[in-house]
Formats: structure tokens, C-alpha cells, sequence
């Protein structure tokens, strides 16, 4: 686990006026795990609660799924590109500004939405109790608007 926040960078913009993105300065935390199956780039990933060892419990992660027993403590959002396979080291954002997996397909998702993880493995939705579903822990703040599936810019709050 991180000890400390280092701020990156305090600059937005590079020598030519091109924009550095939100990468540099937004004051990101990043830990490491392993995957405890296949993780995609970006999807949003969950301790794996259904280890025996409590251990292991904090050590393995997996795609968060509203589905799944064990698979709905979220802790961030998988990322660096590429996917990740079971034994794989795999870096996850658990604070800061991060492109991240939603569908704003039902309901649309609005900038300042609590987003919650959906039935669909690594996907995040907009917190709503219009559908009468039981809606889980939240897991982010959009960002940016969404209409159907899509990456998008979300902020996470540390959890732990």
C-alpha cells in the first residue's frame, strides 16, 4: 500500500501549449495487486472476497461484478494499458481522475452521478433506485456525460 500522495506535476499544459492530460498532476494513488483472472484496461476491479486466506483477500483482485459474491469490493480501476491475465501484476488506480469503463446506456449517466458497479463484469452505471435494484457500494463520481457504453473520466475517492 501507498504511504504517501506524491503531486506529479503542476503544470497543464507542455512547452508547445498541448494539454498533459489528467495524468501528470491530479493526484492519483496507484497500488499494485495480482489478478485473479482476466482484467481489461480500465475495467473497474474488486478484492477478491472469495479467497480462503484473509491475505490473499487483499491481495488478489478480479473484475467487480454486481453478479458475484465476491467480487463487490471495489477498490479502483484497472489501468497502464493492456490486459491483465490470471497471475499478472496488475497497477489500479484507487484515487484521482481516471478513464474508466461505465455504460450510460439505462439510465444516461450526467456529469456529478454516483456510479455503482453494474451486472456486467468491470462496468460502472449511475446510482439510481429507479430500476428497484439493490444498488451496491459507490464506487465514483462521473466526470463526464455517457449515453451508452463507453471510457470515461471518472474521479474515485479513496476508500482505504
Amino acid at each position: 500500500m501507498a504511504t504517501n500522495n506524491i503531486l506529479q506535476y503542476l503544470e497543464q499544459l507542455d512547452s508547445a501549449g498541448a494539454d498533459y492530460g489528467v495524468t501528470p498532476s491530479n493526484r492519483r494513488v496507484v497500488e499494485t495487486f495480482i489478478a485473479n483472472g482476466a482484467i481489461a484496461d480500465g475495467a473497474w476491479v474488486s478484492l477478491d472476497i472469495d479467497e480462503s486466506g484473509d491475505g490473499a483477500k487483499s491481495l488478489f483482485v478480479v473484475e467487480a461484478d454486481g453478479n458475484g459474491t465476491g467480487t463487490q469490493a471495489v477498490v479502483g480501476v484497472a489501468i497502464d494499458g493492456g490486459a491483465a491475465a490470471a497471475g499478472d501484476k496488475v497497477n489500479v488506480q484507487i484515487c484521482g481522475l481516471v478513464s474508466a469503463k461505465v455504460d450510460g446506456s439505462s439510465p444516461n449517466i450526467a456529469i456529478g452521478d454516483a456510479l455503482f458497479i453494474s451486472n456486467t463484469a468491470g462496468v460502472a452505471i449511475a446510482a439510481t433506485d429507479a430500476s428497484g435494484a439493490n444498488i451496491k457500494g459507490i464506487c465514483g463520481t462521473a466526470c463526464e456525460a455517457a449515453t451508452g457504453a463507453a471510457s470515461k473520466l471518472v474521479l474515485i475517492t479513496r476508500k482505504f
